[in-house]
């Protein structure tokens, strides 16, 4: 038996050893090394800039570096090195790279110019597409970089720019502000600039909040009122919660005096929706519960996000019969003003906890249609048809 359980041990540490001979093979040199050998054998540095505590790291270190097609592209295509970026690499990544989040995927030239760089988990296919786009100068975010700054990009290329600056794990925000705050005023509403404006700002410290604010009723002549609210509510609600996260409870307050201060007529449903959100991440339920009838009374009968939202968290949180069938009414309400998977989702949920099993079924039904037609994966509808008793299929 001991010899069994020996033999046994033997094949899988072969197997783990013969496993990682085909994956990616770091090599065992410095940052300086790795660009004197990038420069003497025209091939890039590719760094995996990682962190210890980084689960997304362990991961792609586990599951994606070893595997055979990804050790046979990047070991002939790049000097391939890792880092700690919080140890080893602290004063090069303070200095050079100033990563926030891991991994963080490098690639360099000979002379330590960055050609692309993303940052985030990413299986197989994605990183071995990755490492061919930082092959590819047309892909390169080099380019990009060099493109934008010569004036030589289309605003649909700015608009793609400014998203890889992002998934590279940089700031765009200054860009983005840079180039709204430079384009003429017929421009600003343009499709790409509202889609810039709309998808990828965020920071309402930057200067170019004032633009947002002061052409929203261009805005919503052109693109509806719902929508450049929306964004509106979007970006104070992001900076308030950002400050929760933060415990920086002074900040959490200055923002909301200077909200009221401006007279924005949103300002008092952004403060309220805050700190509905404060309650819900702290998980001071009953608070919230409480609360959110009265918001939704006051500030959200036609809003069906905020309807969808609070509504959904009454199904996930709440026990009270009177409650369920009130977040139910909201639901509905969501459901009429905007027919979406996601509302539907949420309608059938509160039907399932209300024990109106015939509804719900029929609403996930819609809802899965919805879904499919949009090309989206209807998973957590299929998940709850599954536990509703009685019949599963249409």
């Amino acid at each position: 038996m001991k010899n069994s359980i020996a033999f046994l041990f033997l094949i899988l540490l072969f197997n783990n050893a013969f496993a990682q001979d085909k994956g990616l093979k770091f090599q065992d040199i410095t940052y300086e090394q790795a660009l004197q050998k990038s420069a003497a054998e025209k091939k890039p540095v590719f760094l995996f800039g990682f962190a210890t505590w980084c689960h997304f790291c362990e991961y792609m270190k586990d599951s994606v570096l070893p595997t055979e097609a990804v050790g046979d592209f990047y070991n002939q295509n790049f000097i391939c090195i890792k880092m700690d970026l919080e140890k080893e690499g602290k004063n090069l990544n303070q200095k050079t790279i100033r990563a926030k989040s891991f991994p963080v995927l490098l690639f360099m030239n000979g002379q330590g110019e960055m050609l692309h760089r993303i940052t985030g988990k990413k299986d197989a296919q994605d990183f071995l597409q990755i490492g061919s786009d930082a092959l590819d100068s047309t892909k390169q975010l080099r380019t990009f970089v060099y493109k934008y700054r010569d004036g030589k990009l289309s605003p649909q290329q700015t608009y793609e720019y400014f998203k890889m600056v992002d998934r590279a794990g940089m700031d765009n925000q200054s860009l983005i502000n840079n180039y709204l705050t430079l384009i003429s005023e017929d421009k600003l509403t343009a499709t790409y600039s509202w889609k810039i404006m709309y998808e990828l700002f965020k920071d309402i410290e930057q200067p170019c909040m004032k633009l947002v604010l002061d052409h929203r009723a261009n805005y919503s002549a052109k693109y509806t009122s719902d929508s450049i609210d929306n964004k509106i509510m979007g970006l104070y609600i992001n900076a308030l919660m950002n400050k929760v996260q933060l415990l920086d409870s002074n900040g959490y307050v200055s923002i909301q005096e200077k909200l009221r201060a401006s007279k924005l007529d949103l300002a008092e449903k952004i403060i309220a929706f805050a700190d509905l959100n404060k309650m819900k991440m702290k998980g001071e339920w009953e608070a919230y519960f409480r609360n959110a009838v009265l918001f939704v009374d006051q500030y959200a009968k036609n809003d069906y996000r905020r309807l969808n939202d609070i509504a959904y968290n009454v199904f996930e949180k709440a026990y009270d019969k009177d409650l369920l069938r009130k977040a139910e009414g909201w639901s509905k309400t969501a459901v009429t003003l905007m027919d979406t998977y996601k509302n539907n989702y949420t309608l059938a949920c509160l039907y399932y906890r209300n024990e109106k099993y015939d509804e719900a079924r029929t609403v996930l039904y819609h809802a899965i249609d919805l879904a499919t037609k949009q090309g989206m994966e209807p998973k957590q509808a299929l998940q709850l048809i599954s536990r509703l008793p009685g019949p599963t299929k249409k």
